[in-house]
């Protein structure tokens, strides 16, 4: 199937939907990060790094659960 595609040895295919969901996981991640490095931005206390933490924690969670079912993978 995936020669017939024209899928390379090193490329698969993925839904949309898993797609989707991967970037709409890591857009989370992004965000988080963002987050973090505003909130720690200028004398941080414990306060900003445990929220910090919490958020960045939250958004790995997310992508830790995640699973992606391949399609396809490119074959020689």
């Amino acid at each position: 199937m995936a020669a017939a595609q024209g899928i390379a040895t090193d490329e698969v295919l993925l839904s949309r939907e898993v797609f989707d969901a991967w970037r709409d996981r890591l857009a989370l991640l992004e965000s988080a990060i963002e987050d973090a490095e505003q909130d720690l931005g200028s004398s941080p206390g414990l306060r900003e790094y445990t929220e910090a933490f919490q958020d960045l924690y939250q958004a790995t969670t997310s992508i830790r659960s995640f699973r992606i079912d391949v399609r396809a993978i490119g074959a020689d």
